[in-house]
């Protein structure tokens, strides 16, 4: 018996020690990556930085670590948002935000609509962490004050047409400056003009092209025109008067079409979601239940996909009858504990509450949950048409 606790003893021994290591392993251990510094504080005190890599600090919060992404290069915008950047970038629509960021005075005194990205770097961790409250709204604040400086000493033609590259530079030398006199620790490396146009109600007046501009405007249309592009997620076929042609795309890359005349159709390779809204199904005891219908499924013919619901709006519409037709039927066929149950598993019944549910606790299950959602899955399967897989 005192060998037993003895052993007993030498385990709750090596348990606590095997906390005590974990716990120190987490809370003194952090890595830094490699466009990263890291700022350590001891009780609230900067008291070194560190370069990527593995390193320790000392544990249960008495050292703690800010990481800055000193290599990284940071954008910010003005007038305009990004929502989604890429080869078909989406912009959010503007906004009052947007609106008051981009409006601003000429020196001629007219009005120009001035939209801008600056890209900058933190130089210096310390000073942006702890010098300023809020470096990036100062930051933005900062660039809109320096570009409507700017931006005033110029005429509206300068600022529309021949002015823009004088004008980015300069601004980006008084933005370094004030940078640089407020100590907020950042090293501006571009500020690029981006959309620079008139207010809408004279904007016709400065929207007057020469010939040769919209000569090489129509040779670009037509070119860009002619081509269009597939990605690793999608698979393509073209379309000409309503009519498929050409078979399908499905090597990603450029290709070629008829300008104007064929039509791109894109189709997702990847697995899609369907969820339907919940429904109030009765079960064959002539009870009523809530049921959320879920699924997956893909498109492995986009030819007779096509040609049989157009596109996702069409076969999300097909899908939701069918599926939602087989589960009121499989729904219809089995009681409300069949739903809900999935196996005969014996439940553990708290002293006092043994005769609740008792007809339930004791039912046997026949099917289940899962074999339920199987029928409803393989009836499905087989009235969808062969253009889609769930």
């Amino acid at each position: 018996m005192p060998s037993f606790l003895q052993s007993r003893a030498r385990m709750v021994r090596l348990v606590v020690i095997a906390i005590a290591v974990l716990a120190l392993l987490l809370t003194g251990y952090y890595q830094v990556e490699p466009d990263e510094v890291a700022v350590v504080q001891r009780f609230g005190k900067f008291v070194r930085s560190t370069d990527p890599g593995p390193h320790v600090k000392i544990p249960f919060g008495v050292e703690t670590v800010t990481k800055v992404p000193v290599k990284r290069t940071l954008k910010m915008e003005f007038g305009f948002r990004t929502v989604r950047p890429g080869i078909h970038t989406e912009f959010a629509p503007p906004s009052e935000e947007t609106r008051a960021e981009s409006i601003m005075f000429t020196g001629d005194l007219n009005v120009a609509v001035v939209e801008w990205t600056v890209q900058f770097r933190i130089k210096d961790p310390r000073q942006f962490l702890f010098d300023v409250r809020d470096v990036p709204k100062t930051f933005r604040d900062m660039s809109e004050a320096v570009m409507r400086e700017v931006v005033g000493d110029h005429s509206v033609d300068e600022v529309i047409t021949i002015g823009r590259d004088p004008i980015a530079i300069q601004a980006k030398e008084q933005l370094q400056k004030l940078c640089d006199r407020y100590g907020i620790g950042i090293d501006v490396q571009q500020l690029v003009l981006q959309n620079v146009n008139p207010p809408d109600a004279v904007k016709p007046a400065f929207m007057r092209p020469p010939l040769h501009v919209i000569a090489a405007a129509v040779v670009l249309v037509l070119l860009f025109s002619s081509v269009y592009t597939v990605s690793e997620t999608e698979q393509a076929i073209l379309v000409q008067f309503g009519m498929p042609v050409g078979g399908l795309v499905k090597d990603p890359g450029l290709h070629l079409k008829v300008p104007f005349i064929q039509d791109v159709h894109r189709f997702d390779k990847c697995w899609l979601e369907f969820d339907a809204a919940p429904r109030e199904v009765p079960t064959k005891d002539k009870k009523y239940i809530w049921v959320d219908a879920y699924a997956r499924w893909r498109i492995v013919d986009p030819l007779r996909f096509y040609e049989a619901v157009g596109d996702e709006r069409g076969a999300q519409s097909r899908l939701d009858d069918v599926i939602h037709g087989q589960t009121r039927n499989a729904v219809a066929s089995f009681d409300l504990i069949e739903l809900v149950r999935s196996s005969d598993r014996p439940f553990q019944i708290t002293e006092g509450l043994e005769g609740i549910g008792a007809a339930e606790v004791m039912a046997k299950i026949m099917s289940g949950r899962e074999k339920i959602a199987q029928i409803v899955l393989k009836r499905a399967a087989e009235m969808t048409p062969p253009t889609a897989s769930s």
